[in-house]
């Protein structure tokens, strides 16, 4: 993936965009305010607090993310971009299929997405 402020720009818009418009320049500064404390203490950083509100706002944050790539690709594009692995970029395994698995009502077919993503991943190597 290339990195570019650009880049982080427009998936952090999406992503704040789910944030009621009257709070998000308060969130932003509360953001760059942590974001800046965490750099002055880089090994203070600790657990944040589940809070059930904070999971419920994940939870819009997540939907929200999930349908804006399915509404701008194939279903086939949006599993390969969903689907990938990231290498070391998020968190646990990288995989969202592993965090999905299980769930009451979602059965994932793990070597069907493998397939999709792979495939994907090759298509653009070509």
């Amino acid at each position: 993936m290339t990195e570019t402020v650009d880049t982080w720009t427009a998936a952090m818009e999406t992503a704040l965009a789910c944030v009621p418009a009257d709070l998000r320049l308060d969130v932003l500064r509360k953001l760059t305010d942590d974001e800046t404390e965490r750099r002055r203490h880089p090994f203070l950083i600790g657990w944040k607090k589940r809070w059930h509100a904070v999971d419920e706002a994940t939870s819009v944050i997540v939907q929200v993310l999930v349908r804006d790539i399915a509404n701008c690709h194939s279903k086939a594009d949006a599993a390969a971009v969903l689907f990938r692995n990231h290498h070391g970029r998020g968190t646990g395994s990288c995989w969202l299929p592993d965090y999905l698995d299980g769930l009451p009502g979602i059965i994932v077919d793990r070597k069907r997405c493998i397939e999709v993503s792979e495939r994907k991943h090759r298509s653009k190597a070509q």
